[in-house]
């Protein structure tokens, strides 16, 4: 079993590493493909811990393997992105082989008590981030009143494709805005309904209709809106923000006092979320998770979100605008990153006095969570596999091991599982109390729910990228985002 597991593992590496092997591999790769799927079926006849481990790592090489078979993307973006993958998942299988030779017959209650201590230790540094991090966060009303002259000029930049529905009480809620230099530009993305039309119904109230064009070959048609939003724009900060949004009538006035006083270059908002039942906060609770559970600032990888965010224009001219990041899904990520080296960045969270808030219904947020997850992860399926790991082992383990106090008895494993289960939930309620408060009380149940949704989002957001198709306002994102050529040659 051990040789076919290495044989298997050699023709794998070799396809990458000989430029012959390369041409063949839609052929050679179907030699790894059995031996993996055999040595992973006789490893389903015995289930124990590692080999539990090693059947998922299996699964995500097979998924790698899988890969090669297509012929629809770039051929140097898919041996970098694949070959990277394999070197990691086939190291990782080894090494767990190595344990288990080395740990024939471990003490399985001395691996629980471990895990469990490990999981409150997570738990509660996961907690003491999130407090940090809510309160970095908090908007704190500045005490300098800036005079309309002392306002800079804002353009308001909204891009709408198809979005009957929302768009006029978005616009509704920026023309009631108190702001005094204000120009709002909406661009109609080639809409295929009453979108341009209704633009053009707010023309009397000064609200410029921008025509937007096919996205071109390497571009988003998000990012290419943007660009030719921010081209047009003549305001000294560009705030853009999607149909979702709601302003209050203060909100912008608040907003840019707080960038000025702050004296930053880029700012993003977590708006308050309205509206909906209570499915949905089932999805984007996690998703601000991630921006607010993690000490980003350490990795130079700083909060950010796309419903709502401004910046000023030089800066963003400085930067190239949205060349370099035309396929990018969150691009919005790249100039916070740029920006937060100089303490040029923030990333701040609305509240009663910045009236901010997003209605998304549920089957937005879904199509929503599935676009990012994936490139968030830099589209590596060995991230993905880490991350659903890491979310099983330390967000819903916890809750399982709590629950073995009612089969077992009081034990160490169920008391630290107790502790870490309320030091998580409590993380989620604060995270739910600021996002979405009038559902903060649905945290105290749904958390093991929401957890598992997100994993489930995220290895869907994999597979449809890698093997399907992913649409955003009718169009496949996967062609830019995955370097997907649009008519592979057949070979």
């Amino acid at each position: 079993m051990m040789l076919m597991f290495l044989f298997g593992g050699v023709i794998e590496l070799l396809i990458y590493f000989v430029p012959y092997f390369w041409k063949l591999r839609r052929i050679l790769v179907v030699l790894p493909l059995i031996l993996t799927s055999v040595w992973l079926g006789l490893n389903l006849s015995e289930i124990n811990g590692f080999t539990l481990i090693l059947i998922i790592i299996t699964i995500f090489r097979l998924l790698n393997l899988l890969k090669l078979s297509k012929n629809s993307v770039h051929q140097d973006y898919l041996k970098r992105n694949t070959r990277r993958t394999s070197i990691i998942l086939f190291t990782a299988t080894s090494g767990f082989l190595i344990l288990k030779l080395i740990f024939v017959r471990p003490e399985l209650t001395l691996v629980f008590e471990s895990m469990a201590l490990l999981q409150v230790i997570v738990a509660l540094f996961i907690l003491a981030i999130t407090s940090k991090n809510l309160q970095k966060t908090n908007h704190h009303q500045t005490k300098h009143f800036y005079s309309d002259k002392e306002l800079p000029t804002v353009t308001v930049a909204i891009p709408a494709r198809n979005e009957t529905n929302d768009l006029a009480s978005c616009i509704r809620t920026v023309l009631a805005n108190d702001y005094p230099k204000l120009e709002v530009l909406v661009l109609d993305d080639c809409s295929q309904d009453r979108t341009a039309e209704i633009i053009r119904d707010f023309a009397h109230d000064g609200v410029r209709f921008i025509s937007g064009e096919p996205p071109a070959d390497r571009w988003l048609a998000k990012n290419q809106a943007y660009e030719k939003l921010a081209k047009h724009a003549s305001g000294e900060i560009i705030l853009f923000c999607g149909v979702d949004v709601r302003f209050g009538p203060e909100a912008i006035r608040t907003l840019v006092s707080s960038m000025l006083t702050k004296d930053r270059s880029m700012m993003s908002v977590m708006p308050l979320r309205i509206g909906g039942g209570i499915n949905t906060s089932l999805i984007q609770p996690l998703r601000y998770w991630w921006e607010l559970a993690l000490p980003r600032r350490l990795f130079n990888r700083p909060p950010v979100l796309s419903t709502c965010w401004l910046i000023k224009h030089k800066e963003l001219k400085k930067l190239g605008f949205f060349k370099g990041v035309s396929h990018n899904i969150v691009p919005e990520r790249f100039f916070a990153r740029e920006l937060i080296r100089n303490d040029q960045y923030a990333f701040i969270r609305a509240d009663e006095h910045l009236d901010i808030k997003t209605v998304k219904p549920v089957e937005e947020q879904l199509s929503t969570a599935i676009r990012v997850k994936y490139p968030s992860l830099r589209k590596r399926p060995e991230l993905v596999l880490l991350l659903s790991a890491g979310q099983l082992c330390f967000l819903l383990l916890p809750l399982i091991f709590a629950m073995s106090w009612f089969w077992t008895g009081a034990s160490i494993v169920s008391i630290l599982g107790v502790v870490a289960s309320l030091l998580l939930v409590s993380t989620h309620y604060l995270i739910m109390s600021a996002s979405q408060p009038f559902h903060s009380i649905v945290a105290l149940v749904n958390y093991p729910f929401a957890i598992v949704t997100d994993i489930v989002l995220t290895i869907t957001s994999m597979q449809q990228y890698e093997f399907g198709k992913i649409e955003w306002k009718g169009r496949n994102v996967c062609i830019p985002a995955m370097h997907v050529i649009k008519h592979f040659p057949i070979i």
